[in-house]
């Protein structure tokens, strides 16, 4: 919210911080450090935290030894304490001082003399550190206006004649792609204790994992954290999830999605740099087995559109590394570069040109979705108590395209495309085909329920647009990567 409300001139450089004093506990030392490694907009102090007992002087004495550069001026917001009020005020220092009161205060209830009912011309509310407290200030601030535009709300109001820009805005969504690219997962990942040999045992590392990503790209940070400890040599290198072996060839952020029923912040994870279970996980050769796979993906997902992978097979070497390398660094410009000239997409685009002959038009649009599905028992409603997965087997996943003749006038929605995809949850009269029933589909049981429908970590509308959802919340293979929960009885 600071940073949200903040309207900076454009010749002003204005940095804000939040000051803490020394962290007593492990939960404060692990949460802001994953807030600084996001924002880096933290402060620690070396004093013992206060109200009113000098934190201020603590502060100011500290500034010059700690500012990484040289600023103008630099002010304090927030409720000076009392012990430094004392001070200035008997030095006759400090006269410009600035009260806004009543814009600050404590949240309404929570006292008698700092607390009073939320005001439009508000600075700052104290003593939010429950969710229903956050709930209600947020609305009343109505500081939800600004996802109207953002991935979460994405829907335009339905109209029986679109023009070309607006339906193309429902397609796709630059601004939502971006979302995508710069999500990110908090990661505490620890070694393995049977590899741990020195004392003390190392901290675990805390890092962000892009979703978009894979977590063996994560191997060079974490052989340098562990390396003082590590005994010599290594095998393949490998993860597990509260002992579930992670597969390595599966995006960080739909492993996260999938395994973590509640989302878990940060996502607990243990590394091991031997012993990988050869039973359970492809071996993991160096960088090149995820490049590899994920060119071998772009492969399928140009056959599934196009009806063969000429796109894919032409590129040249360079093109091929340059996509890679654009993925491994989260570079969203380099990888659209590339990627546009692959004519694998946006889905939908040739449906929605009105002026285009009919046998275009009747062309079948062809979607890449890679469905994962987790199963639990019926009876759980609260996300907290599904029990951690032990073993894939528990776990059901397959390349389901989607394929559509989208009709004049109107648009596939996120349900009618999952009727599609997973008939037997939508529609308990339809039976899967031959092709779908070859592949031990797992979701032929009538008592089959969906629970939650995941994609990029969010639950979203079935109302949504399908087109929208593919073209904006596709990874860089160019599949939907959809997860679902399904409670079935015992």
């Amino acid at each position: 919210m600071v940073y949200g409300v903040q309207k900076i001139p454009s010749d002003v450089i204005i940095h804000i911080r939040f000051v803490f004093c020394r962290l007593t506990n492990e939960e404060q030392r692990t949460l802001i450090a994953l807030e600084i490694l996001r924002f880096n907009d933290i402060i620690i102090l070396n004093c013992t935290e206060n109200m009113n007992y000098g934190k201020t002087y603590a502060f100011f004495s500290s500034l010059p030894n700690i500012l990484p550069q040289k600023y103008d001026y630099v002010m304090k917001v927030g409720t000076e304490d009392k012990l430094v009020e004392k001070w200035l005020t008997m030095g006759k220092k400090g006269k410009n001082r600035v009260t806004e009161k009543p814009g600050m205060y404590d949240f309404p209830g929570t006292n008698s003399k700092c607390s009073h009912k939320l005001i439009p011309d508000t600075v700052a509310v104290h003593r939010l550190k429950r969710w229903d407290r956050w709930l209600m200030v947020l609305k009343y601030f109505n500081m939800t206006r600004v996802l109207v535009s953002s991935i979460l709300l994405p829907l335009p109001e339905r109209e029986e004649k679109r023009t070309k820009q607006k339906s193309m805005e429902m397609l796709c969504s630059s601004e939502a792609t971006k979302y995508i690219w710069k999500g990110s997962i908090p990661l505490q990942i620890q070694l393995h204790e049977s590899e741990i040999t020195s004392l003390p045992s190392p901290p675990p590392l805390l890092t962000l994992g892009p979703r978009i990503g894979y977590l063996p790209l994560l191997i060079p940070p974490l052989k340098a954290h562990f390396s003082s400890t590590l005994p010599p040599g290594t095998d393949n290198i490998w993860f597990d999830y509260k002992g579930l072996p992670l597969k390595w060839h599966i995006p960080t952020g739909v492993l996260f999605d999938l395994l973590c029923a509640e989302p878990e912040r940060p996502w607990n994870l243990t590394v091991h740099f031997r012993g990988s279970p050869g039973d359970v996980l492809t071996p993991l050769e160096g960088e090149e087995s995820l490049k590899w796979n994920y060119i071998n993906s772009l492969k399928e997902a140009a056959y599934i559109i196009n009806g063969n992978s000429k796109s894919i097979m032409n590129m040249s070497q360079a093109d091929q590394y340059d996509i890679w390398q654009s993925l491994m660094k989260g570079n969203m410009e380099g990888y659209t570069m590339i990627s546009s000239r692959l004519k694998l997409g946006p889905f939908g685009d040739d449906s929605s040109n009105s002026d285009e002959s009919e046998s275009t038009s009747n062309k079948a649009c062809r979607i890449p979705v890679r469905l994962y599905a987790r199963f639990i028992e019926d009876g759980i409603d609260e996300l907290e108590a599904v029990p951690a997965v032990d073993t894939w087997d528990k776990i059901w996943y397959i390349n389901r395209p989607f394929e559509i003749f989208k009709e004049e006038g109107g648009y596939v929605t996120l349900k009618q495309a999952m009727k599609s995809l997973m008939p037997e949850i939508f529609d308990k009269e339809t039976r899967v085909d031959q092709n779908s029933a070859s592949e031990k589909d797992c979701l032929e049981d009538q008592n089959a329920k969906l629970k939650i429908i995941r994609v990029q970590g969010i639950e979203l509308d079935m109302d949504i647009p399908f087109f929208w959802v593919a073209n904006c919340l596709k990874n860089p293979d160019f599949y939907l990567h959809v997860c679902v929960l399904v409670s079935k009885q015992a």
